[in-house]
């Protein structure tokens, strides 16, 4: 072996692999980390850059800037390396390949490497690039982002209008309901984007405002728009109600507002009708000129749709109170002052005019300070007369015109006007199914029949809850319907449906969760019962009973959608079954003289003042007992003028009055045609026979023992026994009762002839 030293030994040493080279220059370290950390920055801007309303093209040049920097990594890890004296440039090894392609002797073979290596990175640069160029870009958002560049950005108005929509607000906390209410959000977005010459801002921006405390008006400056929409999304069982509100950027005053109702079959067919009625609406509002070119418009006046809109809103979303109405009705009157032909705004209108008559008559609502009630009844009258010719002329077949036809909330009718609103409501529903205010006045129409001789109750209940349920079903959001079913619920003591529709009008007017009335059955339900035991038992604890709950009413104002007399009437006859004489007769003059048309006033009247003047005859205060009769009959034509099935206690009360004064032939006609009448127990006309011929009323009552029993006539004859003084205490009847016993105690403590039986049960 030759020692020259000029001469290399041979090396033995094999030449590296592709892979250990990498991994020599640490380029598959590099690799795994920089794919790391690369991976956390995309999902950081993809999680990030919506909420604060980042374009989507910024995403995407992020995501091709950690692309295209991944062979530029790799290129600099297998070029440089970092050591002690700073980045130098690495070191082939024997067998391997430097930058230059130049390799030593042994490793000519493996230039093949860095082609491949070289390769694979030119692939994924020109792969990243395309992949980027090929990517649709949002044209909305570029020319939006583009515009943001400046802080005073502005989208150029000049030529159009424009818009943006705020996320809808989610009134549930249930997630699926998110969902729902960013669906018609974006669905409300696409059918804006196809107005002509409407600018829409995108929903990628306008999701950063979702959180933001900025004003609406601070919004619209930094987004340069016309108009902004607001709006949120609440759920109740299958139920949707999307209320929506459309805005002045510029100043922040409402310009509209409405809400779109649905219940939720299909969530998707769901979704996407009620974005096409929001944006439908908000097109018309926008671009009023668009008038009659939409489907289903009733009118080519924007401003008449507008009042009409509103007042329907109003009354879905706020019920019924006497402030409320009065504004509907403003809003209704200039509706057909701007469209004379507007059909549907003429018969709502009718039907108003009625409300108010109806609320007139029990409420005494809508009688200004110093106006006359019977004029302001007369040009009410009047004017809702008008509005159905006026709607019968336009179109007598439209629905709401036939629902005015048949509509006019009086409570008591001829059975011939009862069959014929009968027949419409039939004929509406069959053309119109789906109308809830149909089924709604077809309930009460059912509920009315009460009013008739002998009623079939437990029928009448059943139909009536069978149409309310069904309105409520079609319309489960309106306030009005909502509130006026759950008063019929709680009239009749359905505690389950009371409980059920007091959560539900608390939803939609949450104001009324104050009104504690709502959440159980009205006094005017327990009071019956509890006086209908009471005449059952003669039990004088249920006296005590009535009491409380009468307190109760009071403090919880139970009586605030009835006329005061009501409550005086319940006053009295606690203080009638107490003996307290003294008290019904204060609480009788406290009723004025002067009648109006309610039905609430008649009926008490009545039976008020005919208690006063069977107290002041039996204490021998004649004169006064004459003055009272004189006073009420000079209002027998007002009396006769009120419906005979409307009250005919009035009946009762002129045949009473005649008797004290002396006409003791007309008193008995009147009684007599109160029964053929009304077909009423002869209990009620005891009471006159009592003041004219006691033992004739004795007689009548005896022959009819059968028929006054069954009515409870005798318990109501011991129970109030101040209005039969001179009946209760003659011989037949006391030895009636002593065989009876039940009303021995109740009687021997208020009625003297009576003391000496209940010392003898006591033996």
């Amino acid at each position: 072996m030759s020692s020259d030293p000029n001469i290399k030994a041979p090396n033995t040493t094999s030449p590296l692999s592709f892979w250990q080279e990498l991994k020599r220059r640490k380029v598959i370290r590099v690799a795994t980390v920089y794919a790391v950390v690369g991976w956390v920055i995309i999902q950081v801007a993809a999680t990030t850059f919506p909420s604060f309303g980042i374009p989507d093209w910024a995403f995407r040049f992020v995501t091709l800037l950690v692309l295209l920097g991944l062979p530029v990594a790799l290129i600099l890890a297998w070029a440089l390396e970092l050591t002690p004296e700073g980045i130098m440039v690495t070191q082939p090894t024997e067998g391997s390949e430097n930058l230059t392609g130049e390799s030593t002797p042994a490793s000519k073979k493996q230039s093949w490497h860095t082609y491949a290596f070289a390769g694979i990175l030119l692939t994924l640069t020109i792969g990243a690039l395309a992949m980027f160029l090929s990517m649709p870009v949002d044209e909305s958002d570029a020319a939006l982002d583009m515009s943001e560049a400046s802080t005073n950005a502005e989208v150029d108005t000049t030529s159009s209008e424009s818009i943006a929509v705020m996320p809808l607000v989610n009134m549930s906390s249930l997630e699926e309901n998110a969902y729902f209410a960013g669906g018609i959000h974006e669905d409300v977005l696409t059918n804006l984007s196809r107005i002509e010459d409407l600018q829409v801002i995108s929903r990628t921006s306008m999701l950063r405002y979702a959180t933001s405390d900025k004003s609406l008006r601070e919004i619209g400056t930094e987004l340069g728009v016309d108009y902004i929409v607001e709006g949120s999304v609440r759920r109740i069982g299958n139920h949707v109600r999307v209320t929506i509100q459309l805005i002045n950027a510029h100043n922040d005053v409402h310009i509209w507002a409405n809400n779109f109702e649905r219940e939720v079959v299909d969530v998707f067919a769901t979704q996407s009708e009620l974005a096409k009625e929001i944006s439908d609406s908000l097109h018309l509002e926008i671009q009023p000129e668009s008038v009659g070119t939409l489907e289903g418009m009733p009118t080519f006046s924007v401003k008449a749709y507008d009042l009409f809109i509103k007042s329907e809103s109003l009354e879905k979303t706020e019920g019924e109170t006497e402030e409320n109405v009065v504004q509907r009705r403003k809003m209704l009157e200039e509706a057909v002052t701007e469209d004379p032909n507007f059909v549907e705004a003429w018969a709502v209108l009718k039907r108003l005019y009625d409300l108010q008559l109806s609320r007139l008559g029990e409420r005494n609502w809508y009688v200004g300070e110093g106006e006359d009630r019977e004029a302001v009844a007369a040009d009410i009258r009047a004017r809702s007369q008008r509005a159905l010719e006026k709607a019968i002329a336009l179109d007598p077949d439209n629905v709401e015109t036939l629902l005015a036809i048949a509509v006019d909330h009086e409570r008591d009718r001829k059975d011939e006007r009862r069959q014929e609103q009968k027949a419409v409501l039939d004929q509406i529903i069959a053309v119109a199914p789906e109308n809830a205010k149909a089924w709604y006045h077809l309930g009460y129409w059912y509920s009315h029949l009460q009013d008739l001789p002998n009623p079939d109750e437990e029928a009448i209940t059943r139909d009536a809850a069978a149409a309310f349920e069904e309105a409520l079903r079609l319309d489960p959001f309106n306030a009005r319907i909502v509130k006026a079913v759950l008063v019929w619920y709680r009239n009749r003591g359905f505690e389950e449906d009371v409980a059920r529709l007091s959560k539900r009008i608390n939803q939609i007017v949450p104001e009324t969760s104050a009104d504690r009335r709502l959440a159980r059955v009205s006094w005017q339900f327990l009071s019956n019962q509890i006086e209908a035991a009471f005449l059952e038992t003669a039990d004088e604890s249920f006296i005590e009973e009535f009491r409380q709950g009468l307190q109760e009413a009071i403090d919880s104002g139970d009586y605030a959608e009835s006329s005061s007399i009501l409550r005086y009437w319940d006053e009295a006859k606690l203080s009638i079954w107490e003996g307290d004489m003294d008290k019904t007769l204060e609480l009788s003059r406290i009723i004025p003289f002067e009648l109006n048309e309610s039905r609430y006033d008649t009926v008490f009247f009545a039976l008020l003042k005919g208690a006063s003047m069977t107290i002041l005859t039996g204490r021998g205060d004649i004169d006064e007992a004459r003055h009272v009769a004189q006073t009420i009959l000079k209002q027998e034509e007002l009396f006769r003028a009120r419906d005979k099935n409307e009250c005919v206690c009035y009946l009762g009360v002129l045949a009473h009055a005649n008797a004290v004064l002396g006409d003791e032939a007309k008193a008995l006609r009147l009684t007599e045609e109160l029964l053929e009448v009304t077909g009423w127990t002869p209990v009620q006309r005891l009471r006159i026979l009592g003041e004219i011929d006691v033992e004739q009323a004795v007689e009548a009552a005896f022959a009819n023992l059968a028929e006054i029993s069954s009515g409870n006539g005798f318990d109501v004859i011991a129970s109030e026994y101040l209005f039969y003084k001179e009946l209760v205490v003659h011989p037949r009847v006391q030895a009636y009762y002593v065989n009876e016993g039940k009303w021995i105690d109740y009687l021997a403590e208020r009625v003297p002839e009576y003391a000496k039986y209940k010392h003898e049960s006591a033996n």
